[in-house]
């Protein structure tokens, strides 16, 4: 259901602000907290555009049991709840843990797909973080894809899918640096 590569997403509440983002690049649009006739205008306007929504017909739901009843995929918050989810019958491939930047490494790694938020930079001391602007959001996107997350949500929906799509022709085409290793 996701793309190859990174798809790049992004939340909105209004039909507006999802017809911007897919504008600008978004194939998947968060409308967790817009309201039904929203969601039922993106969902009609962007057939091809997937949804995260609190609806049976939504591509991607936070909630388990939506997710095993339609086989929609589950957006967990973190691993303890995408393991759960896993106990609970739902295979890895139906599951997309939400990561801040500095976790998705090792998520990605221990096989998980990860949709990582862009827009969250470590701040200057350990439990500090701020709103990324669009260089620091395209920077995490790019290392984000470059590593193998399954998407990278952001307000700045063109810089980061321009990034992802660099990431991609880089990781596909150019030379492989010494020392370094091609996920």
């Amino acid at each position: 259901m996701l793309p190859d590569g990174a798809a790049v997403a992004t939340a909105a509440t209004t039909v507006q602000a999802a017809q911007a983002a897919v504008a600008a690049g978004a194939v998947l649009i968060d409308l967790t907290g817009a309201k039904q006739p929203v969601m039922t205008e993106v969902r009609d306007r962007y057939p091809g555009i997937l949804i995260c929504a609190p609806a049976d017909w939504a591509d991607l739901v936070r909630d388990p049991a939506t997710a095993r009843r339609t086989g929609a995929i589950l957006v967990c918050a973190d691993p303890a709840a995408a393991a759960a989810a896993e106990a609970g019958g739902i295979g890895r491939d139906g599951i997309l843990i939400e990561a801040a930047p500095p976790r998705a490494a090792g998520l990605i790694a221990d096989g998980w797909r990860v949709l990582v938020d862009a827009d969250q930079v470590p701040g200057g001391h350990a439990a500090a973080s701020q709103a990324a602007g669009p260089h620091a959001a395209a920077a995490v996107a790019a290392l984000s894809a470059w590593l193998g997350a399954a998407a990278v949500r952001s307000q700045h929906v063109a810089a980061v899918r321009r990034a992802i799509d660099m990431a991609g022709a880089i990781s596909r085409t150019g030379p492989i640096p010494g020392g370094c290793v091609r996920p």
